[in-house]
């Protein structure tokens, strides 16, 4: 739709207004962003499960440019034992260490969404051309703590049939969480968080 692809211009035009936005201007950055940045308010029968991360009709919801471009903004955040601020995105490698910790504060709850994007790598093939499954990408959220302990699953999202994980909380409590991104080591990736 004409809407998808101006919040996509909106978010790429800021890329190129600072280089320290410069990686979200990858397809799959820019993926993560707008899905992840969606609502779903408008739609009382959304719902998904952790093998079907998106809505069979509405899919991650009406697209918001205001909380994409908020997460656009709070800027990159890299992988690894470090707090991250409660938006945010990275364009990263699949790996051990593809973990993002983050932390609600006490007395808050956060209406949370994050959505994980990868291309389909085809892989030639003599006789039909191309074929291949995607990566089989996985994004858990997990209860943390101080010491960067990956806990509990929270919410998940396993999907063997898209390029798209979804994980979306309405009333997450306040508390240390991590967002743990599984899979084959060296599929490069776009996450957003909101």
């Amino acid at each position: 739709p004409p809407q998808v692809a101006s919040a996509a211009r909106r978010l790429i035009a800021e890329t190129k207004r600072s280089a320290s936005l410069a990686a979200a201007k990858d397809p799959r950055t820019i993926k993560a962003l707008l899905m992840a940045g969606a609502t779903k308010e408008e739609f009382p029968s959304w719902s998904h499960t952790s093998a079907q991360p998106l809505d069979a009709i509405y899919g991650t919801g009406q697209v918001n440019i205001n909380n994409s471009y908020r997460m656009l903004l709070a800027g990159r955040q890299p992988s690894g034992s470090a707090w991250h601020t409660v938006k945010g995105w990275d364009l990263g490698q699949s790996g051990p260490a593809a973990v993002y910790y983050f932390e609600v504060p006490a007395g808050q709850t956060l209406k949370f969404s994050t959505v994980l994007a990868w291309h389909r790598e085809p892989t030639p093939n003599l006789f039909l051309g191309f074929d291949g499954a995607p990566a089989a990408l996985d994004l858990r959220l997990r209860n943390s703590n101080t010491s960067f302990a990956l806990g509990t699953v929270v919410a998940e999202s396993t999907s063997a049939l898209d390029t798209v994980e979804h994980i979306y909380v309405p009333t997450l409590p306040a508390g240390r969480y991590a967002l743990e991104v599984s899979g084959p080591a060296g599929t490069t990736y776009g996450i957003a968080w909101n």
